[in-house]
């Protein structure tokens, strides 16, 4: 087998983390050369030291050391950043001058999200609508004021133009540990962000919060399951006897089952008790609190993005985690220990 040359961004995130220790692991590993970008000199040290990886130290608006990189890809896996159109613009315009000098697109994964399929119900009422990632025609039609979509669709259009082949993955929320070689290593981020953001926001207002009647639902994905995807997806993408949809038709959604905001809401609430807090939520923004949290967080966590990933599992992916709110308690659980 030759040499694949893969370029990843990410290397060290949650998702991305996660993914890379499955390359590590997979049975063509040997012939992979690995280059990861990498903001934090510090953990690039430890990312090489335990996997033998190449590792540059950059950051993301470094965007001519971003185009060489990917220029030399064959594999670029954009793991991080899911809303930085000028970081996947250089990445484009690296794949593209490949193309100019071997005339072979060079294969682009890309992690999206749920969010794209947001709905303004801001709480109040349960999804009208599952949209399915075999339907390229209703994702086509999600407009570019969309979250994510203004990456997502500049990624269609350089697959049209056939010097990349692009594959975007949407991730509802994501939990869980993240494991492998990568959070070995001491330099992952292993839990999802976002869940220790809402706990010391609650423990700051001292209840739960709750956006309209907390109605909306979201879906679901544990991260082992969803790098699983990623790593069929790669699989697919490699193998001779297969043609992977991509483009227009190469979104794969990652869920397996949803959760109501209201339940998330209890679940923040108990935690705040078990740690000491009344039992007063969870209770609604306040107009002061909105304004403050803006319309685009009001919107993306009382929205509603409920989907089915028919796309994904054609490919052979069975997610069977669905103990989300199990997960999530756990995760509130920690970082309410370390409040003072």
């Amino acid at each position: 087998m030759a040499q694949i040359d893969i370029f990843i961004t990410g290397a060290t995130g949650y998702i991305g983390g996660t993914v890379l220790s499955l390359l590590l692991d997979h049975k063509d590993t040997d012939h992979f050369n690995i280059t990861a970008l990498m903001r934090s000199a510090e953990n690039a040290e430890k990312l090489k030291n335990a996997t033998g990886i190449e590792v540059v130290v950059g950051s993301h608006s470094d965007l001519d050391v971003v185009e060489t990189l990917a220029s030399k890809a064959s594999v670029i896996f954009s793991m991080a950043d899911c809303d930085d159109l000028e970081l996947a613009k250089a990445k484009l315009r690296g794949a593209k001058k490949r193309y100019e000098a071997t005339g072979t697109p060079t294969e682009f994964i890309h992690i999206s999200g749920t969010g794209c399929l947001v709905d303004e119900s801001f709480g109040m009422y349960g999804p009208k609508e599952i949209i399915d990632d075999i339907d390229s025609e209703r994702i086509a039609a999600l407009p570019i004021t969309q979250p994510h979509r203004h990456v997502d669709l500049e990624l269609v259009e350089a697959d049209l133009q056939g010097y990349v082949r692009t594959y975007i993955v949407v991730p509802g929320a994501v939990y869980g540990i993240a494991t492998g070689k990568v959070a070995n290593s001491g330099a992952q981020n292993t839990r999802n962000k976002l869940f220790g953001l809402f706990c010391h926001m609650s423990f700051a207002r001292k209840a739960a919060f709750m956006i309209g009647e907390g109605k909306n639902e979201w879906p679901h994905i544990e991260i082992g399951e969803v790098s699983s995807l990623i790593a069929l997806l790669y699989d697919s993408i490699m193998s001779s006897t297969t043609t992977t949809a991509h483009g227009k038709d190469g979104y794969y959604f990652a869920e397996n089952g949803g959760y109501f905001l209201f339940e998330f809401s209890e679940v923040l609430q108990e935690v705040l008790v078990e740690a000491g807090l009344p039992n007063v939520g969870p209770t609604p923004f306040s107009p002061e609190e909105g304004i403050k949290m803006g319309p685009v967080f009001l919107r993306m966590i009382g929205g509603n993005a409920r989907c089915k990933s028919s796309r994904s599992r054609s490919l052979g992916w069975s997610p069977v985690r669905t103990d989300f709110l199990v997960s999530y308690r756990e995760d509130l659980r920690i970082v309410a220990s370390s409040m003072p």
